[in-house]
């Protein structure tokens, strides 16, 4: 999505929004005569939605040669709360309008408590993050009147501007701001499993102490920060752009020494991916990435696409496949579900439960519960993947990457 709908989809990409619509003109309930696209029927709002496209794909927000961006990248990562202004909140306006997401009224946050909120979580940023996240990371903003929940809007180089690409997170404070993070997780995993008579209980903390408004911010944090970071180490996985698909070998040769083997390029693919040799659709040599997971698991796991707030019902797992995943899931080296998405979100969730698992002690896990008179407990997973043997290689890279 150039738009990741995240955790919410929790991810960092660049599009070409132009690509994904078929028709020419649109409907909106907007004026969008800042877009200097000219009405064909003004009477009905029909505008050109091509040249509407056009200057979504060119908007300020886009580059760092932005002020506003050149102003914040300046600042204390601890300071780069944003306040969206009004040229900002066109290219939101424009980003619902052509992603066909509801939107009304798009405003800055005003909620005192969760921006409170919001700026604590930045000023609890893991201190060995912020080494990676410094040159990329261009603000943090709370918005509402939105469609979607939350994502990492690219902030592109521009040509004679010495500033590195990024991206700036964005979070819809109406989807946020009256959930826990415990609260947030369960809404998110259920949205991978069809309606039945279980349902998901979600915890991520200390014991003994309860999940907050802003431990949801912070690992929304955290998890968009890890995406970051491949701006800084682009060795780490493939671009975003071939997840889900064939690799090419050219993406790994250029992490690839002369005497070192192809498939060792990317090294944090190794410890839960299986690369198999391919092509791509037009023949080019290229690596196919599958979950490694045990057998046992292929039918529910290895090859299947998992999606996260998909309306596509064919997609989402019944209540036996749930049982089986997470009854299983600690068979794995994926810390979440959510990390079998593909390699970019395994990262994220790698990272974020490096820090929030394994440094800092809590605890995350996730009981399946059949619904009734009476609620039974019918599995329960927790993660483990820190203390597990066959998982510490993928340990110690989380070690290596961010205490040298």
């Amino acid at each position: 999505m150039s738009k990741f709908i995240h955790s919410i989809i929790f991810v960092l990409m660049t599009i070409n929004v132009q690509s994904l619509f078929a028709t020419t003109q649109l409907e909106s309930k907007v004026d969008l005569a800042f877009t200097g696209c000219a009405a064909l029927q003004s009477s009905q709002f029909i505008y050109d939605k091509a040249c509407v496209e056009t200057f979504y794909n060119n908007h300020p927000m886009n580059f760092t040669s932005l002020p506003e961006w050149q102003a914040v990248i300046k600042k204390p990562v601890e300071d780069r709360l944003v306040v969206a202004t009004e040229e900002m909140i066109q290219f939101m306006t424009l980003d619902n309008l052509l992603w066909d997401f509801p939107y009304e009224n798009i405003k800055p946050a005003s909620d005192p408590q969760l921006i409170a909120a919001a700026q604590k979580a930045l000023n609890e940023l893991p201190a060995p993050l912020t080494k990676y996240i410094n040159e990329h990371f261009y603000g943090f903003m709370l918005v509402s009147g939105v469609g979607w929940t939350g994502f990492a809007s690219s902030v592109l180089e521009t040509t004679g501007v010495p500033l590195k690409p990024g991206a700036v997170i964005i979070i819809n404070a109406d989807n946020i701001q009256n959930r826990t993070l415990n609260e947030w997780l369960a809404f998110r995993e259920e949205t991978a499993f069809v309606d039945s008579k279980s349902k998901l209980s979600m915890s991520y903390a200390r014991p003994g102490e309860k999940s907050t408004l802003t431990d949801n911010l912070r690992h929304f944090l955290i998890h968009e920060t890890a995406h970051l970071i491949v701006n800084a180490v682009p060795s780490i996985h493939p671009a975003f752009k071939y997840r889900n698909k064939a690799i090419p070998f050219t993406e790994f040769q250029k992490w690839s020494g002369a005497s070192e083997p192809l498939d060792k390029a990317f090294p944090f693919l190794t410890y839960a991916w299986i690369l198999t040799e391919g092509q791509t659709a037009t023949s080019e040599p290229a690596y196919l990435a599958s979950r490694n997971v045990p057998a046992y698991l292929d039918p529910v796991l290895k090859n299947k696409a998992i999606k996260f707030y998909s309306t596509d019902e064919s997609a989402k797992f019944t209540d036996r496949e749930a049982f089986v995943i997470y009854k299983h899931l600690n068979s794995t080296c994926f810390s979440s579900l959510y990390a079998m998405v593909d390699y970019t979100e395994d990262f994220a969730e790698t990272v974020t439960h490096y820090f929030m698992s394994h440094k800092e002690g809590n605890v995350y896990s996730v009981d399946l519960v059949k619904t009734g008179k009476k609620d039974k407990v019918l599995t329960t997973f927790v993660d483990d993947l820190w203390n597990d043997p066959k998982c510490q290689d993928k340990v110690q890279f989380m070690e290596d990457l961010f205490n040298n």
